[in-house]
């Protein structure tokens, strides 16, 4: 998450953040992949806003702005994905997709998340864009709080992909 901070701060979202691009290096240290559909935050509307003019959507794990046509993005649309992302890999449930919250939220806590920990997750997947955190320093702290389940986690759906 240090890393997609600094991207953050060089005016870059990732807007494909999920499991599938996280890989665990031998140290455990975890590397963010495929930054093919990123898109640099140089390129403003007047509002000072990023209209994305290419929808990049993966279930469950894209906010309600990455299915919407030249919908404002910025950070908290990584927040989003990265919020999905370790409730996913701490959970082993698949997120409902922002759109289908939009009519019905099942997000629900599930084992291995303290309420605390959802609370934040749940803030950080918060379907309407200007209700969630615009950076990932609350989820910083949770992630370090769920490192080791996350780790082992990530690790098994690897060596399920790679089986």
């Amino acid at each position: 998450m240090q890393a997609l901070s600094e991207v953050h701060k060089h005016g870059i979202i990732h807007r494909d953040i999920s499991p599938d691009n996280i890989m665990v290096q031998n140290d455990g240290r975890l590397i963010l992949l495929d930054l093919g559909a990123a898109k640099d935050l140089d390129i403003q509307g007047k509002d000072g806003n990023v209209q994305s003019s290419q929808m990049v959507a993966k279930q469950g794990f894209s906010p309600i702005e990455q299915y919407q046509r030249n919908a404002s993005i910025g950070p908290w649309t990584d927040v989003y994905a990265m919020a999905a992302t370790i409730y996913y890999c701490c959970t082993g449930t698949l997120p409902p997709t922002s759109v289908d919250r939009i009519v019905e939220d099942t997000l629900t806590c599930k084992p291995r998340l303290t309420k605390e920990q959802f609370d934040v997750l749940a803030a950080g997947m918060s379907i309407l864009p200007q209700k969630r955190p615009k950076r990932l320093v609350k989820l910083h702290h949770v992630a370090n709080v769920l490192w080791t389940d996350f780790l082992i986690l990530i690790t098994m759906l690897i060596f399920r992909a790679t089986s």
